[in-house]
C-alpha cells in the first residue's frame, strides 16, 4: 500500500488506482496518516522545482580555474590597473554561448532525472497493482475451495461434476454449489484481475433463496473448471478425493494465458501465466500449462482437445462454456 500511497502523492496514479487509494484514506486514518507524512518527506523537492541562475560569468570562471589560469577583472580605459576582486567575475562576449551551453546541460540532465523518477515510481505502482492482484485471485480460489470442499464433505469425498444434463458446461459447476448450498458468501467467480468484467458475472451473489445462476451468467464464469475423464467403458468420471492423482489433480484455474490457450477464447487476466487450484486446496501461479499429475496440459486431454481427459491422469480444464 505504501507505493500506491507514494504514487497518489506525486500523481502518478491512474484514475482507478486513485479511487481505490481515495476510499482507502476515507476509511483509513492510518493510511491518511502515512499520505501526510509522504508529503511531508517530498515537500523539499518542491524548492528545486523552479532551478535557479548561476552568477555572471561562472562559467568562464570555472573553465578558467580548471586551466590554472588567473582571469583579471576588466580594466578601465585609462588609469591604473585595478586589482580584481575574488568574488566578481566579468562576463566576456565568449561567456555567453559557454553559458547558455552549460544551460542546456543542466535541463536536460534534470529532464532525463525526472523522466527516469517518474518511470521507477510508475513502474513499481504497476508491480504493487500486479501483485495486489494476483493475490487477489488466489485468495479467491482458496474461498472456492471452502465452497468444493464442502460439497465433498456431503457427496462421499466427490467434488461438483459437469457434463450431465443439468450442468452440461464447465461454468455450471456454480450452479451446483448454488444448489447444495455450498457457494461461499465472499466468492467472486470472477477473477479480480479481470478487465471489464461482465457486471451479471462479476456481481453475482445466489441470495437468501439460493436461486441458482441463469445461463447468461454461467457462461460468465472466469474460471477454468476440470471437465473430469473418460472411463474405460467411456463413460465420464469426475474428481474426487484420492483419486488416481491424489493431491495432484486440478480442480480450477485461471483462464489460459495467451501463449498456452486454447483457440477462439478468453485468456488469463494475469497475462504471463495463470494460478491453479488442486484437490489438496493448494493455489500456485504457474508461467506454463504443463503442470498436469503426468505433466501433461491442464486445458487440452491428450489427444490435444478441450474435452474429458483420456485417461485417470490427463487433466482437463474447460472455461465456462466448454463441454467433456
Amino acid at each position: 500500500m505504501d507505493d500506491l500511497l507514494l504514487g497518489y502523492a506525486l500523481d502518478a496514479l491512474d484514475p482507478a488506482d486513485t479511487a481505490a487509494v481515495e476510499a482507502r484514506l476515507r476509511d483509513d486514518p492510518t493510511a491518511a496518516a502515512r499520505l501526510a507524512h509522504f508529503r511531508r518527506a517530498l515537500a523539499p523537492l518542491a524548492a528545486d522545482r523552479d532551478g535557479y541562475d548561476p552568477p555572471p560569468g561562472l562559467a568562464a570562471a570555472t573553465l578558467a580555474r580548471v586551466a590554472g589560469l588567473d582571469v583579471p577583472a576588466a580594466a578601465p580605459a585609462q588609469g591604473p590597473p585595478v586589482v580584481p576582486k575574488a568574488p566578481s567575475w566579468p562576463a566576456a562576449p565568449a561567456d555567453v554561448p559557454i553559458f547558455h551551453l552549460r544551460r542546456r546541460v543542466e535541463v536536460a540532465v534534470a529532464a532525463c532525472v525526472a523522466v527516469l523518477a517518474f518511470g521507477l515510481v510508475l513502474g513499481g505502482v504497476q508491480k504493487v497493482r500486479r501483485d495486489s492482484q494476483l493475490a487477489a485471485c488466489q485468495n479467491n480460489l482458496r474461498v472456492l475451495y471452502q465452497g468444493l470442499s464442502g460439497y465433498a464433505d456431503d457427496h462421499a469425498d466427490r467434488f461438483p461434476q459437469v457434463g450431465g444434463p443439468d450442468t452440461p458446461t464447465a461454468g455450471a459447476f456454480v450452479s451446483t454449489l448454488v444448489e447444495a448450498g455450498q457457494y461461499p458468501a465472499d466468492l467472486s467467480i470472477v477473477c479480480p484481475a479481470t478487465p471489464d468484467p461482465d457486471p451479471a458475472a462479476a456481481g453475482f451473489r445466489p441470495g437468501p433463496a439460493l436461486a441458482p445462476p441463469g445461463p447468461e451468467v454461467v457462461a460468465r464464469v472466469g474460471y477454468a473448471y476440470t471437465l473430469g475423464y473418460r472411463g474405460p467403458g467411456g463413460g465420464l468420471v469426475g474428481p474426487w478425493r484420492g483419486g488416481p492423482a491424489g493431491d495432484r489433480t486440478p480442480l480450477a484455474a485461471d483462464l489460459p494465458a495467451p501463449r498456452v490457450a486454447p483457440s477462439d477464447g478468453p485468456v488469463s487476466p494475469h497475462g504471463g501465466g495463470q494460478n491453479v487450484l488442486f484437490a489438496d486446496g493448494r493455489v500456485q501461479f504457474f508461467t506454463q500449462a504443463t503442470v498436469g499429475p503426468a505433466g501433461d496440459d491442464i486445458y487440452r486431454n491428450d489427444a490435444g482437445r478441450v474435452r474429458a481427459g483420456l485417461h485417470p491422469l490427463d487433466a482437463s480444464l474447460g472455461r465456462a462454456t466448454d463441454v467433456p
